[in-house]
């Protein structure tokens, strides 16, 4: 008779226990509790209609299984503006969406105009009328421009980068920049100073102030037209 007794309050255990993992589950799985129901933009808030056909697709997804590298990814190749997000969950059903929108700082403009970042890639196409005068320019050497991708390699964009962060914290201001092969020219009002990828950036910028130093002191200055450091110690000027 006990062992009956015993037997029959195992049984029942059991069976409590996979109700109980039944419950759990569907609570965790299947019900409405965990589903998303909110989105809140708590950044660049009067852009919210922009985002929000976006956001739909995501109502009612279990937030405890939300995939945020996955979020992010769809985000930015719909929309390449967008530069950094930032992902909060609220249990139990929203969301708090933090978007920074990429600053542009380089442009093309032949048929058609593209903005681009600091790190060459091309976030927005923009209508000729657009206010370009804080850009810089970027001539001939760049096309293949699509929206959604790198106007040239990360290596060379970062050189270009570096070298016309440099010229303009010495108050030289660059208007445009033309890449032919791994040749850059930056163009300034009065003359243009030509750099090589290829070569040491770092050596080539302190030529070129030694040498704008000493050009300056001189008549040149006036009929100056261009500052070439691409070739070791030399440099070469007209």
């Amino acid at each position: 008779m006990r062992k009956r007794k015993k037997g029959g309050s195992i049984f029942i255990f059991v069976i409590i226990g996979v109700i109980l993992v039944g419950v759990l589950v569907y609570f965790l799985f299947f019900s409405s509790f965990f589903k998303i129901q909110n989105i809140f933009l708590v950044s660049n808030t009067e852009d919210y209609d922009k985002f929000n056909t976006f956001f739909q697709t995501y109502i009612n997804r279990n937030i405890l299984f939300f995939n945020k590298n996955e979020f992010v990814g769809n985000l930015k190749d719909k929309f390449p503006i967008v530069d950094n997000v930032d992902i909060k969950k609220k249990f139990p059903n929203s969301l708090d969406i933090k978007i920074e929108y990429r600053k542009p700082k380089y442009y093309v403009c032949s048929e058609e105009c593209f903005l681009m970042d600091k790190k060459g890639f091309v976030f927005q196409k923009v209508d000729k009328s657009f206010n370009f005068d804080e850009l810089v320019e970027l001539e001939n050497g760049f096309n293949n421009i699509k929206v959604g991708k790198y106007i040239a390699s990360e290596s060379d964009f970062n050189k270009i980068d570096f070298i016309l962060n440099n010229l303009a914290g010495n108050n030289i201001k660059v208007l445009s920049v033309d890449l032919k092969n791994e040749t850059v020219y930056f163009n300034t009002e009065d003359f243009s100073i030509i750099f090589a990828l290829v070569e040491d950036v770092n050596w080539q910028l302190e030529k070129f102030f030694t040498a704008l130093k000493k050009i300056k002191d001189t008549e040149d200055m006036n009929k100056l037209e261009y500052i070439d450091v691409r070739f070791g110690d030399r440099v070469y000027y007209k």
